[in-house]
């Protein structure tokens, strides 16, 4: 069972003012959608990919502006879909922040210190059509390339066990 340090207060409130002056997504911040933006749950299976490539890739933070449905899941209710969708307990922080007269909601992960989070359910949502978007596919490892969320390769688990290494 991973346990994952979170990260030292200044080390957040340095990652978040980061991800909050952030123009657009980068290795370290992702962007989600608003959650008005399709059917269902697709904000927060967003969210999970993510968080989850974000933990992969060594942390960051994903920033949500003008999504409630999402600020509203906080902290405990983004570990909780984590948790649901990769069987494992990943620290996941969230600060509301009030920035240019929009609230903001940003969702902070540490790095993965012992192995990669791998999906053990598939992540979909419905359009109104009725059409179904897989997101990820159970059995599937995420990790952040330049400013996506996508599949891994050998290099992104080369670098991961680099990474690691050195950290101990």
């Amino acid at each position: 069972d991973n346990i994952d340090v979170a990260p030292d207060r200044p080390t957040v409130d340095r990652l978040v003012a980061d991800a909050l002056a952030a123009t657009r997504p980068r290795r370290a911040v992702a962007f989600a959608r608003p959650s008005a933006n399709g059917g269902g749950n697709r904000a927060e299976i967003e969210l999970v990919m993510h968080l989850t490539a974000l933990a992969n890739s060594g942390g960051g933070a994903v920033v949500a502006r003008d999504a409630p449905t999402l600020a509203a899941l906080g902290s405990v209710g983004a570990q909780a879909a984590l948790e649901m969708f990769t069987g494992e307990h990943i620290d996941v922080e969230m600060r509301s922040e009030h920035v240019d007269d929009r609230d903001v909601a940003v969702f902070i992960v540490d790095g993965r210190h012992d192995a990669p989070a791998v999906f053990e359910k598939a992540g979909a949502w419905r359009d109104e059509g009725g059409t179904e978007h897989v997101v990820f596919e159970r059995g599937t490892v995420f990790f952040r390339h330049g400013r996506r969320s996508d599949p891994a390769n050998a290099r992104d688990m080369h670098r991961f066990a680099e990474r690691v290494t050195r950290e101990q």
